[in-house]
Formats: structure tokens, C-alpha cells, sequence
């Protein structure tokens, strides 16, 4: 197993997932946006594998993972073979207002989580005022060039929500999950098998890890006065 990169409190591997994931220990989230097997050119995954080869090797992935927490965008046309893979998980819905997607044949307005595993504090299942792709004029990120771009805030926002002190995310991409993770202030680990989109996460996780932030120290709380 090659080197990691490390940048701040992120440790990002190029290379097969199947093979590094073994060699990670410790406790950590799994926080993630996997290719749905829908035929997009990932430049070196196969994303139009048979469906149940697919399935198996994205359970697979999972397993390995061993992760007491799970977050996992998912596709609405594959969602019961999701369910199969995580059965104790609960749907997290994240509307879309001001457009739309095709998929399978139908206008979707919608995206969705699964999760599994003990989340503190009761949180919502449907997260709105988060922007898609699909909104057009809407939608302001940048997706440098990847065919399979999840918005920031989503990822954003199961980091937060998760509160786990170490996020894990097997498929990098550019760098979504890493950045949300720097921004919530906790430890990394991200994994891609694509040079190029792997040098896009570590420019945008650096980035991230240098960015000032606001209110890291409290502020200084207000005392009245004495009036003489």
C-alpha cells in the first residue's frame, strides 16, 4: 500500500479502495457518494457493470468500510437494492424547489440519504434549502468537470449532523466529503482511484484546510457595567 497525502487532518489515498480500506483502523463514519452503475465515465471505474455484480461489489465496499455510522447518497431508481445492502437504515429526503432531474423515466424533485447506525440528538429526515444540479441558474458550485458532482451542503450537513470525530469516504472524488469534513472541523480519510480527480481533492481539501475561520475562539461574553 502506497503512502497517504496528509493535509491538516486529512489522509487521502490514491488507489483502489478494495485495497486500502483494510489497512485503515480506528473509528470512523462513513460518509459517502458512490457511482450508481448508470453508465458515466468515471475515466477508470467501470460505471456499467451487471447490476448484481454491482451490488456485490458495492457491498463489498461497505463491509470493508466497517464504519459504526453510514451516510449514503442514493439513487431513487436503486433504492430497495440500497435498503437490502443497509436494512436498518432511514431515508433522509432532500427536495429539490426550483428544478428537476430525469431518472428512469421520471421528473425527480428529490434526493436521498440512507442512514444507518446511532445518530445523537433526533435529527430531521428531510433537509431543505439545499440546491441541486438540476436548478440550473439556482445552483452556484463549481463541479470540476465530475460526472457524478453531489452539492457541498449535502455532505456538509451529514457531517455535522453526525458528529463522529473521523470521516470516511471511499470514493473522493474531488474532494466534497473532505471538504465538508475540514469545514466541521474532523479528522479525514478519503480514497480515489482517479490521478486526476484525486489532485482536484487534494488542491480543494488544501484550500480548505487553509481557509481562515471565523469564531474559532468564543467570544467574549458581555458584562454590564457599574455606572458611577
Amino acid at each position: 500500500m502506497t503512502s497517504p497525502e496528509i493535509i491538516g487532518s486529512a489522509e487521502l489515498w490514491l488507489g483502489d479502495c478494495r485495497d486500502i480500506l483494510p489497512g485503515i483502523a480506528g473509528e470512523r463514519a462513513l460518509v459517502t457518494d458512490p457511482p450508481f452503475n448508470v453508465g458515466k465515465d468515471y475515466g477508470v471505474h467501470d460505471d456499467a457493470m451487471p447490476e448484481a455484480e454491482y451490488m456485490a461489489w458495492l457491498g463489498g465496499i461497505f463491509a470493508a468500510c466497517a464504519a459504526d455510522e453510514m451516510w449514503v447518497v442514493t439513487p431513487t431508481s436503486k433504492m430497495l437494492a440500497f435498503w437490502r445492502l443497509m436494512p436498518t437504515a432511514q431515508q433522509v429526503v432532500i427536495p429539490m424547489t426550483a428544478g428537476y432531474a430525469v431518472r428512469s423515466g421520471w421528473t425527480q424533485k428529490f434526493a436521498s440519504m440512507l442512514v444507518t447506525g446511532k445518530i445523537a440528538g433526533n435529527p430531521w429526515n428531510l433537509w431543505e434549502g439545499i440546491r441541486h444540479r438540476g436548478e440550473g441558474y439556482f445552483f452556484k458550485e463549481e463541479t470540476y468537470g465530475h460526472p457524478g458532482y453531489t452539492p457541498l451542503p449535502i455532505m456538509q450537513r451529514a457531517v455535522a449532523t453526525s458528529k463522529a470525530p473521523r470521516i470516511l469516504e471511499p470514493f473522493l472524488g474531488t474532494g466534497t466529503t473532505g471538504v465538508a469534513a475540514i469545514v466541521e472541523s474532523r479528522a479525514f480519510v478519503g480514497i480515489e482511484i482517479n490521478p486526476a480527480y484525486f489532485s482536484i481533492a487534494c488542491r480543494r481539501i488544501e484550500q480548505a484546510v487553509n481557509q481562515p475561520k471565523l469564531f474559532d475562539e468564543p467570544l467574549p461574553k458581555p458584562e454590564q457595567m457599574e455606572i458611577t
